[in-house]
Parts: structure tokens; sequence; C-alpha cells
């Protein structure tokens, strides 16, 4: 049998319970943890048989015979719900066991569960009461298709159509597979299948009549005799039994049978045979020659059914997951009942090709809707002529129907009843093509089923009600490329990267491409290139053109139609610097009120003029925007296209200002007058400010370069600083750089000290990022220079934290300290917390670096004490990660791991620089509690997200943890191909700190594999560097790889020396390494670096 495709099932309620109610047709539902949406299923109840539910061709387990119970009892509810106690009465046979209300309960949520497996959908909903629905399309349940098709087999017997209504009853009976609800053995389903049974039945003497019209008296005649027997009193069925038999020549036996039912009537009812048996009787007996059937089946003539489609263009190229998806919505596979829906509204921009895929659709469907096959234009964006109205469309369908013009009605309703009189039990395929609005469609829609709608049009005609409107969007690229190549022609050499660059000239708009190859293959002497260099040109739009049809006649009639609003905010959102926009920003772009900016645009997406491709935002086809730009170019001046730029960025600054504040409150923000519009988006909390600012990122940037091309300079400058704390936080280091240093010039421009010593502040802190050491710390100290000149305190102190940071990383830690408590007390004095805490915090940072381990921890302290006062959330985060960082350190991994979840905790959101931290460092938890496997996930992950972001100096720490990790693990390959990748990143960064912890780890692997001498030139290396940067702990470790490398090579003697020095700093540091150390050497050395 065919399949319904829906999404299948919600349990959810209606009238006091459980409802399963299928999603919107073809929706797709992303389970909690997907990666990937989930496409719709073709779901089928069977209950003409075994209970059996299939999906998508596969049959699943419906569970225990109360659960297959349960769900045929709501199946055949033929949708009103069923109570609690009535479910309960039927699956206990009226003797419930005392927990039945509880395993009544637990069967839905088996059945839920099940069902979910099988279709995708995601929940059930309680909404309290006691009553059960189960809500689904009866095209979906093979008794209500078979009830439909019988119905359907009735009407057509009723107009004479034998050999059709036969079929469609063949279609229905072929159903039953059997008995109805044969698996179940309650009292219910036993009283229910003799229902079903005799519905079965009453088709008999509809399907026996019909044989007999059609011919078929010898296929049916030993079947009749059957069915007399268990019905001997019968009269219909004994007349066809008796017209069989002397169809087939068996008078005498048709003769006898009459004589049998006499004598049956007799004794049963007290009278013998009725009228129309005993005239039958007579005509046999005198051989009446009308019994005799005609050579070929009886039935009414066929008038030859209305076709008026227009020829099927013989380039219809893809659109096959648009075809199959409609196709499955309006003419399922035999035995599926009727279509889900009869009305389509296929929607989509000008030049989609709506009118092409209706008409191949209209002739797809002839064979199942042959009736009629109608195309009617009803001219909403014709050229010539104004749009039909339903008086004159009406008309000419009715002439289509053969409806003699002086017998077609002067009223609308009069025509409007013919018309639909005239589709009634027809199946009819009817194309409405070009409508302008749901008021031109409704009057032609039929009154009743079986009958398809094919409605084409620019618009959504959302008030078109029953209407499954399916939106078209542009081809494929495949689909794009192909249509063009069928349309030049086979003989037309078209290579691969040519075709491409077509269809992206082209958009991958039907029309389009059929134009641009139209002009292409008129054009002897063209090549492919040609085509390109015409369509690359500066009016791609006027280019798209092929004899007297241009892609610009057929935008402009889309253009017309709308309001002076719509046609304004069309022509300017062209000129929005972003890929999409939402719609306080299409205010500010356009110049009009906000509410008549949103009303405008929403009139754009029902004309699909523009596509909402979120909730709240949109964006145009390519080819449109190009065309909105050159309308605004030529119907609004420059002036107001400067004006229009300028409000945007007014708009983004004052937003993104506020946004920028709303999520890092404690950080230095630019003071600026603009606030944001009444009508701009809430940011008012960290959650609504990061969705805006991640919504916007690409349209904020592109509007800051625009704004550095055409001005106004400044206000791209204070849009990019802005946006500072945002595109630090989230990793977006590149992209400050380049919008810092074009703001740099900006301010250096215009002379402007404070502006351009805060940029420079922040583009060094984004190089440093990056690692651009060099630049940063030249750009950091200019700003010093621009700080101390206008006297701003703050800003001295937040860059003289920042060349601390600077310092850190070259590894010169002696003068990154410096620097630091040069910053702490300015801080300190200008009464700023947070700056001073952030300043202790990377002072911390680089003390535990030195080793200077008990210094680190209080300066920790102090400023998580700090953090915690102000009510610094970020500051904890960083704060807590440190301290983690440092018990590390110290040897205590479960105190970090404390640490690490603190500080996951301390922010609603982590960034993803903070979430590839926090998975590096737990992953070294993991790593020393001897859970390598887990360790290296971490690490990753955490690799993944500092190679996207940009974080050079993360990546390649990152990349010496999971060296770390195989070489404990025992896997020396991998561990040297990591290390060998951080030792040429450290290269490359300069970075002399982590230059050192390559060296120790290729020290280790040399030693693992007995190459003493290189392990000693390595650790060598290693202990250079080591005092070079002033690292005790990491100096200590050097001189453990160098004692363990002589042990091998010039005996115990010279081991121990390095050792006992290695063991002073452990010590001293207290680490615990220094308990290990100490042990070998108790045990006479002989053991280390084994």
């Amino acid at each position: 049998m065919a399949w319904s495709e829906v999404v299948w099932p919600r349990l959810a309620s209606g009238g006091g319970g459980y409802v399963w109610s299928p999603g919107r047709h073809g929706e797709t539902i992303r389970l909690p943890g997907a990666k990937h949406l989930k496409r719709a299923k073709r779901v089928e109840f069977r209950v003409l048989g075994p209970v059996e539910l299939w999906a998508d061709r596969r049959r699943y387990e419906l569970g225990t015979p109360k659960e297959r119970c349960l769900l045929a009892i709501l199946l055949l509810n033929r949708g009103m719900p069923v109570s609690t106690e009535i479910l309960i009465e039927r699956l206990w046979d009226g003797r419930p066991l005392p927990t039945a209300r509880d395993n009544l309960y637990g069967y839905i949520h088996h059945l839920r569960t099940r069902l979910r497996a099988a279709t995708g959908e995601r929940r059930i909903e309680r909404r309290g009461g006691g009553g059960y629905l189960l809500d689904v399309p009866k095209e979906c349940v093979d008794f209500y298709q078979f009830e439909w098709l019988r119905e359907q087999a009735q009407a057509y017997a009723d107009d004479g159509y034998n050999e059709r209504a036969l079929g469609v009853l063949h279609e229905g009976l072929a159903l039953w597979r059997g008995e109805p609800l044969a698996d179940l053995r309650e009292d219910w389903a036993v009283g229910m299948r003799t229902t079903l049974r005799r519905r079965r039945d009453e088709t008999i003497p509809l399907r026996m009549d019909l044989e007999l019209k059609c011919g078929n008296h010898a296929a049916v005649v030993e079947e009749l005799g059957e069915l007399v027997a268990r019905h001997p009193t019968n009269e219909r069925l004994i007349r066809y039994r008796m017209l069989a038999l002397q169809r087939c020549g068996r008078s005498a036996e048709a003769l006898e049978v009459y004589i049998t039912a006499r004598r049956w009537l007799v004794e049963e009812h007290g009278h013998g045979p009725g009228h129309e048996l005993n005239r039958l009787h007579r005509q046999i007996l005198n051989d009446d020659p009308g019994l005799r059937h005609p050579t070929g089946p009886q039935r009414r003539p066929v008038p030859e059914p209305p076709n008026n489609l227009p020829r099927e263009v013989d380039t219809f190229t893809g659109r096959e997951e648009n075809v199959q998806r409609l196709l499955a919505l309006l003419a399922p596979e035999p035995g599926s009942g009727t279509p889900p829906v009869t009305v389509i509204v296929l929607h989509g921009p000008p030049g989609a090709g709506k009118t092409t895929l209706a008409v191949h659709l209209a002739a797809r469907l002839t064979e199942r809707h042959p009736d009629a096959q109608l195309f009617l234009d009803l001219y909403a964006h014709a050229s010539d002529r104004e749009a039909a109205d339903a008086m004159e469309t009406l008309d000419s369908a009715l002439r289509l129907l053969g409806v003699p013009p002086d017998h077609i009605p002067g009223r609308l309703e009069d025509r409007v009843a013919l018309w639909r009189t005239h589709l009634a039990r027809r199946r009819c395929v009817i194309v409405l093509d070009d409508a302008a609005d749901a008021s031109q469609v409704r009057s032609l829609l039929p009154g009743s089923p079986g009958s398809v709608v094919l409605v084409t049009s620019r618009n959504r005609l959302a008030g078109l009600e029953g209407a499954r409107p399916v939106p078209l969007d542009f081809m494929s690229e495949e689909d794009a490329g192909a249509l063009f190549a069928r349309t030049v022609g086979p003989d037309r050499p078209l290579d691969g990267e040519g075709l491409r660059t077509v269809v992206r000239l082209c958009d991958r708009l039907p029309l389009a491409l059929t134009l641009a190859a139209g002009r292409l293959a008129n054009r002897e002497v063209w090549e492919l290139s040609d085509l390109i260099a015409t369509l690359s040109g500066e009016d791609r739009i006027g280019a798209i053109q092929a004899g007297d049809r241009t892609l610009e006649r057929e935008f402009a009639m889309s253009y017309r139609d709308l309001t002076v609003p719509q046609a304004t905010a069309f022509r300017r959102l062209g000129l929005h610097p972003g890929a999409d926009f939402a719609a306080p920003s299409a205010a500010a772009l356009t110049g009009l009120a906000p509410a008549e900016a949103g009303q405008a645009i929403e009139g754009l997406v029902d004309r699909n003029l523009v596509r909402e491709i979120s909730r709240g935002r949109y964006r145009y086809h390519d080819l449109l925007r190009e065309y909105a730009r050159e309308l605004a170019r030529r119907e609004d001046g420059e002036d107001v296209l400067s004006d229009g730029l300028r409000g945007l960025l007014e708009h983004y600054i004052a937003t993104a200002t506020q946004a920028c504040r709303t999520c890092h409150p404690f950080e230095r923000h630019p003071e600026l007058a603009a606030v944001p519009s009444p009508s701009a988006p809430s940011v008012n909390t960290p959650g609504q400010a990061r969705a805006w600012l991640r919504a916007e990122h690409d349209n904020l940037v592109a509007a800051i370069r625009l704004g550095y091309e055409r001005g106004p300079a400044e206000s791209a400058a204070l849009l990019a600083r802005a946006l500072w704390t945002y595109l630090e936080e989230a990793g977006h280091w590149a992209e400050a750089v380049d919008l810092h240093r074009h703001a740099a010039e900006v301010w250096r421009a215009v002379d402007e000290p404070a502006a351009l010593a805060d940029t420079l502040r922040v583009l060094a802190h984004a190089q440093w990022r990056l690692s651009a050491l060099d630049e940063a710390l030249n750009h950091a100290k200019e700003a010093l220079a621009l700080f101390r000149e206008i006297g701003d305190k703050q800003g001295e102190a937040l860059i003289m934290d920042r060349i601390c940071s600077i310092h850190w990383g070259r590894s010169d830690y002696r003068t990154a300290i410096a620097y630091n408590h040069a910053a702490v007390e300015i801080f300190q004095k200008i009464g700023d917390s947070h700056g001073e805490a952030t300043s202790l915090m990377h002072g911390a940072i680089t003390l535990a670096e030195r080793g200077r381990y008990p210094e680190a921890q209080a300066d920790f302290e102090k400023a998580l004490q700090i953090f915690r006062r102000i009510g610094d959330d970020r500051g904890l985060k960083w704060i807590l990660n440190n301290l983690g960082d440092l018990a590390i350190r110290r040897g205590r991994p479960a105190a970090a791991l404390a640490r690490y979840e603190e500080a996951a905790a301390a922010v609603p959101e982590l960034s993803r620089h903070d979430e590839a931290l926090l998975l590096n460092n737990v992953g070294t938890v993991f790593a020393r509690s001897g859970r390598l496997a887990d360790a290296l996930e971490n690490y990753r992950e955490a690799l993944a997200i500092h190679q996207d972001i940009g974080d050079r100096i993360a990546e390649t720490d990152t990349l010496l943890n999971i060296a770390r990790a195989h070489v404990v693990a025992g896997d020396l390959v991998e561990g040297m191909a990591h290390y060998r990748r951080a030792q040429a990143s450290s290269l490359e960064l300069s970075d002399r700190r982590l230059r050192m912890r390559t060296l120790q780890g290729i020290g280790e692997i040399r030693l693992r594999s007995k190459e003493y001498a290189a392990a000693l030139t390595a650790y060598l290396g290693c202990r250079e560097l080591a005092r070079e940067i002033d690292s005790a702990y990491e100096e200590a470790c050097a001189l453990e790889g160098i004692g363990n490398a002589l042990l091998h090579l010039q005996g115990p003697d010279k081991a121990r020396l390095s050792w006992e020095q290695a063991l002073r700093t452990y010590t001293r540091l207290g680490v615990p390494e220094a308990d290990e150390l100490r042990g070998r050497l108790e045990g006479g050395g002989e053991a280390a670096g084994s």
C-alpha cells in the first residue's frame, strides 16, 4: 500500500488526554543532541490483519499484546478521545487488575518510546484529564483508506464509470491481509473484528454488480456460489449468481439456484422470491436476449476529458526533490487513500520556475486525475493586461468543462456553484497560474475532495484556507548546471568550471539560466567565456535576456505591486553590507519608522522578494539584491544613501556598545553619546547580548569595512572599538587586528590621541593573542606614551598590564613582573579594583612560571577575593582556572579538578577560548590520574578549537600535552610526531617556554628509546632555555633528565650530581617530584632513569 509522508507521531493532549498529532507535513525535528536533521518518514498503521506499524517500508515492533490492543483502540475510535476508564475496561475485558491504571500509563509510555524509535518524534505531552486521543490522518490507517476507496467506487458506479469503480474497489480490498486485528484476543477486539468484517462484506454486492457489468461473470461465478451458500436468502446475491451462470451458458444450474432459493425463502421468511428475482427467473426461462452480456464492458460513454495544459517544456530538468515531495502529498501510491493535501500553493520569487513545475506535476498526475486537466491563467503579473477576476476565470473554466455559454450564470455565486457541481465526484487536476492573492483563488477551489489544485504565485497567499504552501526556492547547483546545459543544447561544449561560473552569475535562478542559455544558443560565434564576460559586466541584470524576454522586466512586475514603504525598503535594504539583516537595522538603514519598516519587510517576505532565514532575520537572493541596489542608485540620491549608511552605523554602535557592556560590565568601554533606539533588540541580559552579537557578527564587521571604504570612517572605527570585548572573548582575534589597525589609521588622520591610544591598546592585546609579540609590543609602547601624554592613568595601567603579558609570552619573566608591579600600583591608587585583581592574576601567572609558587598562590588568592567582592564572574572564572593550573604544578590533581569545575560553573556561558582552555586543563588532570584515553579526547577537542580561533600558543601547549599522553601510554612514535609539530610551532613563535617543554619531551622519548646521547643533548638544551627565562621548575626537570641520561652514559656518580641539584629545587618548590627523586637517590640511584 502507499505511504503518507508525515512526521509521526506526537502524543500530545486533546480533550483531556494524549493526542498523537503529526507535525506540520514534511517538517523536520531536531532531536536533543542530534547532529543532523531527520527527514520526514512515511508512516502506515495496519489493522486489517495483525496490528502493525510501518515507517519508510520497515516494520517496527509494537511490543506486548496489550500495547498493540491499546494502539488499535485509539486508531479505530475515529479521532475521538477514549477515556481512561473505557481503555481499562477494553484492555482487561471488564476485569481490571488493581494495578491497571498504572499499567495503562506504562503502556502509553512504552508505545510512545516505540513510536519515537520508528518515526523520530521526540516527546509525549500530557495536559491533564482522562481522555486519550490518537489524532492520526486517516490516510495513514489502512481501514480508513479502505472506507474512502469504497465511497469513491460507489460514486464512480453511480456515474456509470463501472471499470473505474471496480478498479478503485479492488484497490481498497487489497488492503485486507486476512482477519482484522488477527493478533488480538480481547473481547473488544473480537467484537471490533466482527464490525470490520461486516464493513468488508458490505462491499460484496457492489463488487459483484460491477464485475457482471464489466463482463467478468466467468471469474466470479464460483465465488458467487460460495456466497449464496453462506447467505441462502440474500436475493441480490442470488440474482447475481443466476445471471453469472446464465451468461456462462449454464441456464439449467441458474434455474436450480432459483428453486433452491424459493424453498429457503418460504421456510425462513414465509414468502417466496421478490419481484426482481422472479423477473430474472422468467427471463432465463424465455432465454431473453437482454441477459446476454455485450462484447465489451458495459459502461457509459466517456467523453474525451478536457486538457488545456501548456506544452511541457522539453528542458524541464531537476527539481526531483520538489517533485517527489509534491507527488507524495498529491498522488500517493495505490491504496493510500485520499491525498492528504488537495490544494498546493507553489510560491516563490519571480523566475523560480513555478509554472514549469506546476505543469510538469499536472502532467504526471493525469493518470490519477483523468477527468480534466485545466490550466487557468490569473494574469497577476502580466505586462499587457489586468489580473483576471473570478467571474472571468470561471467563465473560461466552465467552457472548458463543456458548459454551453448560454448556460453559464451571470452571478458569481451561481458560477461558483455550477463549477463545484461539475467538479464533484470527478478527479481533476487544475493549475491556477500566477495568482495575485487569496481572494482571486478562493472562488475557484472545488467544494469536495477528489480533485487537485496547483496554485502558482509570487505571493504566499497566507489567507487561503486549507491550502498547503510549498516554497520554491532557487535550484541546486547541480540542477542549475543541468538546466543550462540542456537549454543550450548538446552541440555547445561547456567546461565544468565555466558552467559553474555561469550558474553562480545566474544565482541558480531557473529563468535567469534559461534566458542566459537562450542568449548563448542564439549566438553561434560565442563561446561560453563570451557569455561569462557579458554577465560579469556592470549591468548583469540587463545582460540576462533572450529575445523580448528580460529578467529585469520580470523583477519589475513584482516591484510595481509594492506599496511605497515596501518599495523603499526593497531598494535601500539592497545596500545593506551584510548577507542578512534584522528589522531594527533595516529601519536604521531605510529611514522608515521601526513599525513601518517591520511591516514593509513582512510584505516583502510575503511577496518572496526577501527570505526569512530564521526568526526575525532576512536575506536577499543575489540577483534580487543587485536589482534592488540598482533601483536605489536610480531612484534615491547619493545623500539619501549616505544618510542610510550613517544611520545603520549609529544603530550598530549604540546597540553593540550596550551589548558589550552587558556582557563585560567591568571592562573599559568607549564613552558614547548614542543610546539604542526604543526599537533596538533587547540586549539587557548577557544571554540576549551574546545572541545578538553572534547573529549580527558578520553584518557588524561588513558595516565597519564599508564605513572605512565609503565613510564615515570615524563611525566605523567607533563600531570596531565598541565590539572589542566581544571579539576578544569569542576568539575573533585576527579580525580584531585587521579592524583596529584600520581604526588606528583613522584616529591618526584626525589627530585623536585618546581614541588612538585606546585603539592601540586593544590592537596590542589582539596581536598578543595571535602571538605577534613584536608588533604587539610596539603598539603597546606607543599606546603607553599616548596615555601618559594625555594623563589617562587607567589607560596607562591597562597597557602596562598588557605589556606584562607580552613579555610573559616572550618568556621574559623578570621584565613582565616589573611592568606588572607598576600596573598594580596604579590600579590601587586610582581605586580600580577590577584592574588590580586582573593585574594581580597576571603577575601570579608569571611568578608561577618562575617556580615562585607560594607567592603566586598568595596573589591568586588576593585577586580571588577582589573578584568575589565586586561580583565579577568572568574574573572569577579566570582566577579559578589559574588556581587549578597551580594545583596541577604542585601535584594536586583532585584540587585542580575542583577548581576547574568551579571555573566552569562561575559563568552561565563559556567562550570558545575558555572552553578550550578548560578542556585542556581537565585533560591534564585526567592524564595525571592515569585516564589517558579521556585525556586525549579532551586534548583533541581543545586543539580543534585553538586551531579554529588562531590561538597558536595554546595550540602548541595542547600539542605538547597530546605528545606527553602518547609517551606515557607507550606510543613513542605518535609522541614524537606531536613533539615535532610543537617544536616547529614554538620556533615559529620564538617562544622559549614552549621550545623548552618540547626539548624536555623529546629527551624523554630518546631516553626511553635508549638513545642516551641524543637524550642528553635535548635535556641540556632544555636546561639552557630554563635558565634564560628563569624557570626553576623546568630547570629542575631538565637536570633530572640529564641525570637519567648520564646514568647510562657515565655511571651513577655523574648522574647523582644532576639529581641532587634537581632535588634541591624540587624541595624548595614543594612539588611531588621531590619525594620520587629522593626515594631513588636513597635507593642508590640504580633505578633512576630506567
